[in-house]
């Protein structure tokens, strides 16, 4: 589990009140290829002209502009720009989204505890729901881009509803689900480390460390162990 921990990116996406960072990414930018890494936050990829080779979870797609990618928190992902490629990423915190006695929260820890994974390319059977996804993630790219007043309310609105279309069409990834044991526990080690990454200064019990992955206490401490 540990070979991998060198490749956590480890900064601090936003703010705690908004932990989105928002990145426009062309030639002259420092990080236009993008290095092997990952972090316990969720991405969402849109490419604007020429093409992208990413590379998530050991599966690797060409994105064409106007098209848009999914990065699930703790998966591992690198990119190639090619034909003179820009692409503009957001790297946003789940947990932004739970809150006491939400119909959504039940959804929500099965994203965060890594249970279901949405599909790398955001292609459904339904060309309605492909043009409603595309259309919300266009939305809260420009409004992350160009921000004004209350910005910030906006963009969590536009993920609640990217995250309800993903979850009307059941648009998860079916590899994700039959990831070989080894695999889910390493992600799911991504995740507690992470976390104690960003609370180590806080007194943080073992009940904090199994709510983010759904476990009872006991479980938590035979994964640990693992």
């Amino acid at each position: 589990m540990l070979s991998k921990m060198h490749l956590n990116e480890n900064r601090v996406h936003g703010s705690a009140q908004f932990p989105f960072t928002y990145f426009m990414v062309d030639k002259d930018h420092d990080m236009y290829v993008m290095p092997a890494h990952w972090h316990s936050e969720a991405e969402i990829i849109k490419v604007n002209s020429g093409l992208l080779e990413l590379t998530a979870d050991n599966k690797t797609i060409i994105l064409k502009a106007g098209e848009y990618a999914f990065i699930n928190l703790g998966v591992i992902h690198s990119a190639i720009p090619q034909n003179n490629c820009e692409y503009e990423c957001m790297v946003f915190d789940l947990s932004l989204f739970l809150h006491e006695r939400s119909a959504a929260n039940c959804f929500l820890h099965s994203l965060i505890s890594l249970n279901r994974t949405i599909k790398l390319d955001l292609q459904s059977k339904s060309a309605t729901i492909n043009r409603a996804i595309k259309t919300t993630l266009s939305k809260t790219f420009y409004t992350l881009s160009h921000p004004v007043r209350g910005f910030e309310r906006r963009t969590i609105g536009l993920i609640y509803l990217f995250l309800s279309l993903i979850e009307e069409v059941d648009l998860f990834d079916d590899d994700g689900l039959s990831h070989s044991f080894s695999q889910n526990k390493i992600k799911q080690f991504k995740v507690v480390i992470s976390y104690i990454q960003k609370k180590y200064m806080y007194q943080i019990t073992l009940n904090d460390l199994s709510s983010i992955l759904e476990l009872a206490p006991s479980s938590e401490i035979k994964f640990l162990r693992k």
